[in-house]
């Protein structure tokens, strides 16, 4: 799995970009890793990019996870939306939604990048942050 993230001030935006196979073992250290940077702040809009990767967690890893989430001392609060290209990753995601619902409740799993941006209320971050769309 590669894991790569950037924060932008101007729209106020969090962007994580994975690719490859991803396990529930991956999300932990890549999470700490977002956590831990200066700028990071849990009420920040993230888009977290699944695009060219492949989520292989089962139902109960997601359950644990979560349940390791809450014990966080930064818990989440902004508004993230998943991005994917896979039916199985937008099904992952949805479970995420539903069993993080009282920790996260501002979630939502999107096929594109427009409808992902707009939700997230940061349209212009289409241009000029060095992903691809």
């Amino acid at each position: 799995m590669d894991f790569q993230f950037r924060i932008f001030e101007a729209p106020d935006l969090l962007v994580e970009t994975f690719c490859g196979k991803i396990r529930i073992d991956d999300l932990i250290p890549a999470i700490a890793e977002v956590y831990a940077h200066p700028a990071f702040r849990p009420d920040m809009a993230a888009l977290v990019d699944l695009r060219r990767a492949s989520l292989d967690i089962s139902y109960r890893q997601m359950c644990e996870f979560v349940l390791r989430l809450q014990t966080q001392s930064r818990i989440v609060s902004g508004r993230w939306a998943f991005l994917v290209s896979h039916p199985a990753d937008f099904g992952i995601c949805r479970i995420y939604e539903a069993i993080a619902e009282n920790i996260h409740d501002d979630v939502a799993v999107f096929y594109d990048w427009e409808s992902a941006t707009a939700w997230l209320g940061a349209d212009g971050a289409k241009d000029g942050f060095g992903i691809a769309r």
